[in-house]
């Protein structure tokens, strides 16, 4: 029995320091931010990593003319690598700059292909993502309470009479 205390605790403490780690962090933003310079080439790409939480796109153009932007997330860019199938999860033709709301996104690694024929433009681009990560809170909960299961089990064994079990 001693085995099954000892790791119910374990997963308890270990739950409970992730679970207050991430909502301690997750109260806060993320901001990623970078600028497009489009003077080497028409296009410019960013591949990055996002988690499961919601987020906001902000796009500032520092003059005003048609640039384009396509967002594809792992499966898209996957699809696109291996059957040349253009899809992609948000497309926007600017002229001016934009601040769209995501939403909740699936977490993985998302491409931001941005296209200007303007060599002089510099695009200022930033991911804001806040909220908490849903899937790691539900997976600690579970964690806890599967902790809790093994630290009264053997409690359960000493409500249960044993001449109940015999008959």
């Amino acid at each position: 029995m001693r085995p099954l205390l000892r790791l119910g605790s374990i997963l308890i403490a270990l739950s409970l320091g992730i679970l207050l780690g991430r909502l301690m962090l997750n109260t806060s933003s993320s901001y990623y931010g970078v600028p497009a310079d489009f003077s080497k080439s028409r296009y410019v790409v960013f591949i990055t990593y996002l988690h499961n939480r919601e987020t906001n796109l902000l796009i500032d153009l520092e003059k005003s003319s048609k640039t384009g932007l396509i967002v594809m997330n792992q499966a898209q860019i996957w699809d696109l690598l291996t059957s040349n199938d253009i899809s992609y999860f948000a497309c926007f033709n600017l002229t001016s700059g934009l601040n769209r709301e995501l939403g909740r996104i699936e977490q993985g690694i998302y491409l931001f292909a941005f296209d200007s024929k303007d060599e002089t433009q510099v695009v200022r681009f930033q991911l804001v993502q806040r909220g908490f990560e849903l899937d790691i809170v539900y997976f600690n909960i579970l964690l806890i309470l599967l902790g809790s299961f093994l630290l009264l089990t053997p409690f359960f064994k000493r409500i249960v009479p044993r001449s109940a079990s015999n008959e």
